[in-house]
């Protein structure tokens, strides 16, 4: 996928600055690779959910986003290997510091979850209806 969804959110005043990629739209985009994904990238998926309903503490975000390095380190993968972008998709939903730029972070999360399986269409549409839906 191009960022054109990015793009057009963008034009509509509708991506700002966020301190990070919405946890929730990364869990959402990811589940339907969910089982495909390596260890490390479920388990940091799992304790992301986790977070959202406060039952995983922030050093175990950080524990599961280490753990991820760790497992892309020990099998040697890195780009174009699709597991790499696999691990670097899931460790989106376990970032926890701000990122300074939103639109460039969505870029790669959008990158990597393509790369990783993730249909374009369906990840242009969650982007669409996430970034459109009111938010409280």
């Amino acid at each position: 996928m191009s960022n054109k969804a990015l793009v057009e959110l963008e034009a509509a005043g509708l991506l700002v600055d966020h301190s990070s990629v919405p946890r929730e739209l990364v869990l959402v985009a990811l589940k339907p690779i969910y089982a495909n994904l390596p260890a490390a990238a479920r388990d940091a998926i799992r304790v992301a959910a986790q977070h959202v309903v406060r039952e995983a503490s922030d050093e175990e975000l950080m524990a599961a986003k280490n753990a991820c390095w760790e497992e892309m380190k020990a099998n040697d993968c890195d780009f174009p290997d699709e597991r790499a972008n696999q691990y670097r998709a899931a460790m989106f939903a376990v970032e926890s510091g701000p990122m300074q730029y939103a639109w460039q972070d969505m870029g790669y999360f959008v990158l990597f979850a393509t790369n990783a399986g993730v249909d374009d269409a369906t990840l242009a549409g969650l982007l669409k209806e996430h970034y459109n839906a009111p938010h409280t």
